[in-house]
């Protein structure tokens, strides 16, 4: 959809086809790591993701342990 909103609504001018590509990714950038979710507690997209992997980590060395506890 945004990539449509950026053609259409033409935020350019688009020079070649690599401006509208380039637009593109900045807004990806935008809004994986700065736009803020409401419904994920105004935190980025990215942030939520690292708070998730970190939380798997931690999970996985309990897991671990316990498995190691039971040899």
């Amino acid at each position: 959809m945004a990539e449509t909103e950026l053609i259409v609504h033409r935020q350019g001018p688009w020079r070649n086809k690599q401006d509208p590509e380039m637009a593109m990714l900045g807004w990806i950038d935008w809004f994986n790591n700065r736009h803020l979710l409401g419904l994920i507690e105004n935190i980025p997209p990215a942030e939520v993701e690292k708070n998730l992997h970190g939380q798997r980590d931690a999970l996985d060395m309990i897991v671990s342990d316990e498995v190691k506890g039971l040899r």
